[in-house]
């Protein structure tokens, strides 16, 4: 019988393990948390701080809102062991880091308009302007859905 008892113990331990190693569900969640911060980062205009003036705050709007293509590209994607937040818009990282110094832009034709451009070059100052970041008030409700999912198989009656 004890030994019998032993066996379900070892199992019961098994499935516990198997279950606090699979951080998919809390990734999840985390990561819902964490693009609705991002959101808000945008909304403010920069949080905890605001974001430098931009030309299209002195119009009247905005800064990195215009289209909302930045802002609603940022996703979060959950994996076992894994939480990662990204985005696949290719100027994110220039607004994100900052960008100090000359960018080059390539002769190019258009078959439709059938114009060329010739090359030229510009000099471009974009300060930064982090978006892709949680703020302090992220951290608790983050705590807690983790630590929701390490308690569970200790409170579950299964």
């Amino acid at each position: 019988m004890a030994r019998n008892d032993i066996h379900q113990l070892n199992r019961k331990f098994a499935q516990m393990e198997k279950q606090l190693l699979n951080l998919q569900a809390p990734n999840k969640l985390v990561g819902i948390l964490l693009e609705r911060s991002v959101r808000r980062n945008f909304r403010a205009g920069g949080r905890p701080r605001k974001w430098p003036i931009s030309l299209r705050v002195l119009s009247g709007h905005k800064t990195l809102i215009k289209t909302r293509r930045l802002m609603l590209s940022v996703h979060a994607h959950a994996m076992k062991n894994k939480l990662t937040l990204s985005t696949n818009v290719p100027y994110a990282r220039i607004h994100q880091e900052g960008f100090d110094g000359i960018v080059n832009v390539a002769a190019r034709s258009s078959l439709k308009t059938k114009r060329t451009r010739s090359a030229f070059s510009y000099d471009l100052h974009m300060p930064k302007r982090k978006f892709l970041m949680w703020q302090d008030e992220d951290i608790r409700p983050i705590e807690r859905i983790y630590t929701r999912h390490i308690m569970k198989p200790f409170t579950s009656t299964a």
